[in-house]
């Protein structure tokens, strides 16, 4: 139980969010809870009574013999993603006390109704098709408004409908055209579509043409890859006309997806000329083992119509936790797919973590010649917000980054002069 027994209890706030209403908006949610293994057996685990990140650590810890990460990845999960979407409540001290963690975390009515039998059954899913729901929805943060899991779980059914091109995609998920790939490209190395994304681009084919009249100043920066966009426009300007990979190879740059954002962008400026529309001309096909994901989203869907896919789930719940053999089997395969497919959740000091960021944030500068923001951080480490902003804090508090505010978002960069000057 909560608080001191003698009953003076410090201030207490609690955070509750409403389980959505629409149809869609639940899917979302749910998606979001469920993207990773680890993210369901951690469901599995809550109760009404309110714990916290440690209880819920040692609790599953009962059940799974893998190797689990710190407790505070178990926190990052209520309050970035399980509180947000309805499933948890929080409950909050307002001023820290000896003996009292400030934070803890039960299960909300939706969390049980809902939340805890389909986390039962996406273990079982992924398990059963020794394949990571990570891998299938990527991560919970991404660009835009609509997270990565609702996003890739659309574009399948989208295509299904027989919106098959890219720019179809794009505006029906209400998303960057970058992104659309980037999801395409996830998705096909896994084999569940193919797509002809800038197929004719080869070597030696002359695609983008310098709009004669243009200048260089007139470039406005491409996806926010200043320094790129800055030479890309420079060498069209002296070469007048190229394709990404030779742009890439004299340019020595590894991503040629990068080159094609850039000259999209430069395309929708009018700077350069294109005899095709990049969202034109790409077909999406999908393969037999996309129904791995569509047949996923539609039990979803069936159970949050409280379809008898809710009876069944909340049947391998019952399961799950009647036999402990059987839940510690499935845990530990489900972590261990995870595992794999996301090597972030070992447990890393935080003097690691620190040094993994800082690194980032100077590559990010060399590559991009400005500061990194918080969701390339996330994106690029895939680490949750809530390590990446604990991880800002403490290297700001050492004067190891210097904060700089450039437009909406703060960016960061390291620090050139030591802490002590």
């Amino acid at each position: 139980m909560m608080g001191p027994k003698n009953g003076s209890r410090p201030p207490i706030d609690t955070i509750r969010y409403d389980f959505p209403e629409h149809p869609e908006a639940r899917l979302a949610a749910v998606l979001s809870c469920m993207n990773s293994e680890l993210k369901q057996a951690t469901l599995l685990v809550l109760d009404r009574d309110p714990g916290t990140s440690t209880d819920i650590s040692k609790s599953l810890a009962t059940i799974a013999n893998a190797r689990l990460p710190t407790p505070g990845t178990f926190s990052s999960y209520c309050t970035d993603t399980f509180v947000p979407m309805g499933f948890v409540v929080q409950e909050r001290f307002r001023k820290r006390r000896p003996g009292f963690p400030k934070n803890y975390f039960a299960i909300s009515g939706p969390g049980e109704k809902y939340g805890q039998p389909i986390a039962a059954f996406s273990l079982r899913y992924a398990v059963d098709h020794n394949l990571s729901l990570y891998e299938l929805l990527g991560q919970t943060a991404s660009p835009g408004k609509s997270r990565s899991p609702y996003n890739r779980a659309r574009l399948v059914e989208l295509v299904a409908e027989g919106h098959d091109r890219m720019v179809d995609v794009r505006e029906r998920l209400g998303l960057a055209i970058e992104d659309v790939r980037q999801h395409l490209r996830q998705l096909e190395k896994l084999a569940l579509l193919t797509f002809a994304s800038l197929s004719f681009e080869k070597k030696g084919v002359n695609f983008y043409t310098w709009v004669r009249g243009r200048l260089p100043g007139e470039a406005k920066t491409v996806c926010q890859l200043q320094r790129l966009t800055r030479d890309v426009v420079r060498w069209l300007y002296r070469n007048k006309k190229g394709e990404r990979n030779r742009i890439g190879d004299a340019l020595n740059y590894p991503d040629p997806c990068h080159i094609s954002s850039v000259l999209v962008g430069l395309a929708e400026q009018g700077l350069v000329h294109s005899p095709f529309k990049s969202t034109d001309k790409s077909r999406i096909i999908l393969s037999q083992k996309s129904t791995l994901l569509s047949d996923y989203t539609r039990a979803l869907r069936n159970a949050l119509e409280e379809k008898p896919e809710l009876k069944d789930m909340r049947a391998m719940l019952e399961e799950l936790l009647y036999d402990k053999d059987i839940c510690s089997r499935y845990v530990d395969a489900g972590i261990e797919l995870y595992s794999a497919a996301s090597p972030n959740i070992n447990p890393w000091t935080a003097e690691e973590r620190e040094s993994e960021l800082l690194e980032f944030i100077e590559r990010f500068r060399k590559r991009e010649g400005c500061g990194a923001r918080p969701v390339d951080m996330v994106g690029a480490l895939g680490w949750t917000h809530g390590t990446v902003t604990r991880c800002l804090r403490s290297l700001r508090h050492k004067r190891c980054l210097v904060k700089q505010r450039k437009g909406p978002a703060a960016r960061y960069s390291v620090r050139l002069e030591s802490p002590g000057d």
